[in-house]
């Protein structure tokens, strides 16, 4: 809370030392804030990408797991019945 006062603070100062209005100031972050958008436009789809690969590797690594699994429980059972055999 502290911080976010001081920033206030900091920010209102900043505004009188400009000598700018607020609506000014206001029009410059608005413009600041288009400029960015394509960026954080693409950082969001990125992180979304990023997010169904991981789904993707982690669904494999599971799907490996379960396959090793059942390969192992064939291969005990294969086993046992050699060893009934004998």
């Amino acid at each position: 809370l502290d911080e976010a006062y001081d920033l206030i603070q900091t920010i209102q100062g900043l505004k009188l030392d400009s000598d700018e209005s607020d609506e000014a100031i206001d029009q410059w972050t608005q413009e600041r804030k288009l400029e960015v958008q394509p960026y954080e436009n693409a950082v969001e789809k990125l992180d979304e990408r990023l997010k169904h690969v991981e789904s993707i590797r982690k669904e494999k690594a599971r799907n490996d797991k379960l396959n090793e699994e059942s390969i192992i429980r064939d291969w005990m059972r294969q086993e046992e019945q050699e060893a009934e055999n004998q």
